[in-house]
């Protein structure tokens, strides 16, 4: 299916929503915009989102621009899961085949709550000096990463921009375009999410419970890295982006700026932060664990002690460059 262009989902919902948006409720409401002809959207990989507002409360209106293989298909399988496990990591959300009518046609849309916070690097930006507000954003996250491997399910985006903080306790995802459950395993994936958050070596056929583990490890590290030395946010440009490292840092650890730095760093906790990225990025995808801070904490530990460290995360040991692993 040919989508239409931000141009003309702009002019649909601009003219009217009652005859725009299929949902009657959605139709009753007011598109979010910052003054005339400029509604308020975020484009995403495969969805453009607006924000309709109905007695007070915001809904976000996802609009797809890029062709989606058995979308329909995939949300019912996604949102039938969600309803039946009713976790708090999500937001309720319906797939509309026949949402939004435009120019050219007719087209699918999700709507979805509005989930009211900040994203995930807002946050950080403006706590980074804030050492409680960090390790309770690493401990929130390590909570989502429990959850959805409690539950055998992933996200498959896990980035800045799909994690919505309420509080450093509570946070929400968003955006399911790339979700994987149960119902839709032997499929292949049809994106795999932000560069900077995911496994340099991820392609369309790892399509599983794993595929939150890496992005979950780079978010955790950078924040263990920047309650150690907020910084690093400043000299490295952190933000939606990326919170300290890039995809380029993944494919080629010994020539990253970021991880020479840490490696470098005359505090304790951060060389040993290196070495764990390096690796990570190294062993294939399927093969890294799921996020666990205590085998961080554990580790620190005995780096602080010693020049060896004890990681295990299921794959071959091996000598990383200062430090030795062990059982």
């Amino acid at each position: 299916m040919h989508y239409p262009s931000l141009a003309e989902y702009c002019d649909a919902l601009q003219l009217n929503l009652g005859i725009a948006l299929s949902d009657p409720l959605l139709g009753h409401g007011t598109l979010r915009s910052r003054g005339p002809g400029q509604p308020v959207v975020r484009s995403g990989n495969f969805a453009l989102t607006f924000e309709v507002v109905v007695d007070g409360r915001s809904y976000a209106v996802r609009c797809f621009h890029k062709p989606s293989d058995s979308l329909q298909a995939r949300y019912v399988a996604i949102g039938s899961y969600l309803r039946r496990i009713r976790s708090t990591c999500f937001v309720d959300f319906e797939f509309q085949p026949s949402g939004i009518t435009t120019e050219s046609g007719t087209y699918p849309i999700v709507r979805m709550d509005w989930a009211h916070g900040q994203t995930l690097a807002a946050f950080v930006a403006a706590h980074r000096a804030d050492a409680d507000a960090l390790q309770q954003l690493r401990m929130s996250l390590r909570g989502i990463s429990r959850e959805l491997h409690r539950h055998g399910i992933a996200h498959g985006d896990i980035q800045p921009t799909n994690v919505i903080v309420l509080s450093a306790t509570q946070l929400r995802l968003i955006d399911y375009d790339g979700m994987f459950v149960p119902a839709l395993r032997g499929q292949v994936s049809h994106e795999i999410g932000h560069r900077n958050y995911q496994h340099p070596q991820r392609n369309q056929q790892q399509f599983d419970d794993s595929l939150d583990h890496f992005s979950s490890w780079v978010i955790y590290l950078s924040l263990l890295a920047l309650n150690v030395e907020p910084e690093l946010w400043s000299r490295f440009r952190g933000g939606d982006e990326k919170l300290l490292f890039d995809a380029d840092d993944f494919r080629a650890p010994g020539r990253s700026p970021v991880l020479k730095a840490l490696r470098d760093s005359s505090k304790p906790d951060l060389p040993p932060l290196a070495a764990f990225i390096s690796e990570l990025a190294r062993v294939p995808p399927t093969h890294v664990q799921p996020l666990d801070g205590q085998l961080v904490m554990r580790a620190l530990e005995e780096a602080r002690a010693a020049a060896r460290v004890a990681w295990i995360f299921g794959f071959k040991v091996r000598c990383w460059r200062r430090i030795c692993l062990s059982k």
